[in-house]
Formats: C-alpha cells, sequence, structure tokens
C-alpha cells in the first residue's frame, strides 16, 4: 500500500513540476519584446530621414484621388545620459518630450514657441504611448489631448504619435522587411484609431519596428484616403550612443 501512495506521490509532483515549467514556457513565449524602448530606438542620440506617399481620397463634387509625395526628417535627443527623458525634432523643429517609466513610454507634452523660446506644454496625466514589454497578447488603450496651435485645437498624428486621439495598440506578428536602410526582422503593431465618443474607427495604421533603428515603415489607411511611409537612412551620433541602464 506505502508503495502505490509513493509511485502516485511522485506522479502527481511531475505533473506539478511539468505543469509549472510549461507554463513558464508559454508565459516566455508570449513576450514578444522586453524593452521597448531599444524597439523605438530611444536609447542614443540619432537622426533619420523618412518619404511619405499620400493618397488622399476626394469625394466632391467628384472623386478623385490626389497623390502626393514628402520628405522629412526625425531626430531623437537624449536630455542626459540615462535617456529615461527623450526629445523629439520633427524636420530641425522640437516637437514633443517623451519619457520612460519603469513600465511605459509616455508622451510628457508638446513644444510650443513662447517670447521666441521652446515651451513644453506638459499633459496633466500623460499619455502612455507604449508598454515596455509587448506580448502577444498586449492590447494598449490610451488618448492623447490635442495640441493647442495659435489658440486653436489641432488633431493629428505623425509616425507613432498622434494628437487628439484615442488609440488602440496591438500586437500583429513579425515580419522580414527588406528597405532601402537595410532588412530587418520587424515587430508590427496596428494602431486604431477613433475621435472621441466616437465608436467608428478613423484610420487603422501598420506600424513597423525593428530593433535600434525606431520605426522603419507605416501603412494607414481610413477614410479620406491611404499614406505609405519609410525610413531612407538612419544615423546615430556614436558619442553619445549610451545604453540605458536598467
Amino acid at each position: 500500500m506505502s508503495y502505490r501512495i509513493l509511485v502516485l506521490f511522485a506522479v502527481i509532483v511531475a505533473l506539478l513540476t511539468a505543469g509549472c515549467d510549461s507554463s513558464g514556457t508559454d508565459s516566455n513565449d508570449n513576450v514578444v519584446v522586453t524593452n521597448t524602448s531599444a524597439l523605438l530606438a530611444l536609447n542614443a542620440n540619432s537622426h533619420s530621414t523618412y518619404v511619405q506617399y499620400d493618397s488622399i481620397y476626394r469625394y466632391f463634387p467628384d472623386f478623385g484621388i490626389e497623390v502626393d509625395t514628402t520628405e522629412f526628417t526625425f531626430e531623437l535627443v537624449g536630455l542626459d545620459t540615462t535617456f529615461e527623458r527623450v526629445d523629439i525634432h520633427f524636420d530641425s523643429t522640437r516637437s514633443h518630450s517623451l519619457k520612460i517609466t519603469s513600465t511605459h513610454i509616455v508622451n510628457l507634452g508638446y513644444y510650443r514657441q513662447e517670447n521666441d523660446t521652446d515651451t513644453l506644454a506638459f499633459f496633466a496625466q500623460p499619455p502612455e504611448v507604449f508598454p515596455l514589454t509587448i506580448s502577444k497578447d498586449s492590447k494598449l488603450e490610451s488618448y492623447t489631448p490635442a495640441m493647442l496651435v495659435d489658440s486653436k485645437s489641432v488633431t493629428t498624428s505623425q509616425l507613432y504619435l498622434s494628437w487628439g486621439f484615442e488609440i488602440e495598440r496591438s500586437f500583429v506578428r513579425t515580419e522580414s522587411l527588406l528597405l532601402p536602410v537595410g532588412q530587418f526582422n520587424c515587430v508590427v503593431i496596428k494602431n486604431e484609431f477613433h475621435l472621441p465618443d466616437s465608436d467608428s474607427i478613423y484610420k487603422t495604421e501598420y506600424e513597423y519596428y525593428a530593433q535600434d533603428y525606431g520605426l522603419v515603415k507605416l501603412y494607414s489607411t481610413g477614410l479620406f484616403g491611404q499614406s505609405h511611409t519609410f525610413m531612407l537612412s538612419h544615423d546615430v551620433d556614436s558619442t553619445q550612443a549610451v545604453r540605458r541602464k536598467r
């Protein structure tokens, strides 16, 4: 009798141990990104160029499509060697500031000119842009207030940031991608935009991120048209490329 009990006890222990190992494996397999700040290249000063192709739908007086091509620059500037606070510049103009917390990347606010000086207009509650860890089933819902420009409320978006929209980000897949700047194994994120108090999807974006390069491709589609954005170049300031300490 005691032998049977001993064997039964051994079987139970083995099953429990296997269950714990399996659970741990599933959990690890579910994690796609362990440090989003590196995925967004927020760990070094850098300068990137992008080209954007916009196809804008015109409905009145008759239907038509207008195509526009724009090139722009995107710079990341760390405010100290820890890169816990990063300023973003579009076309050499300081635009807004991100902060890396222990759990998320948040948008602190946007810069505006006051008396010929850049002043950061802080959000009362910094919107979460990305969690630091992305899993296959992760989903981030957040709202960023609109920008106030010349006393007017402006709702817009640029690259992976938006103002005046409610957004929902979720992991889609990983994908190999060949671009002029290089070949990457990208993390693809789906981003759905909603206007406040509206259940309708204003537009949907698919964002392609590569480790230490950031956003390398963006595809956007919605009621008013489509847009394709590609990274053309990416240069890192090697003298300031200090990895963020964890």
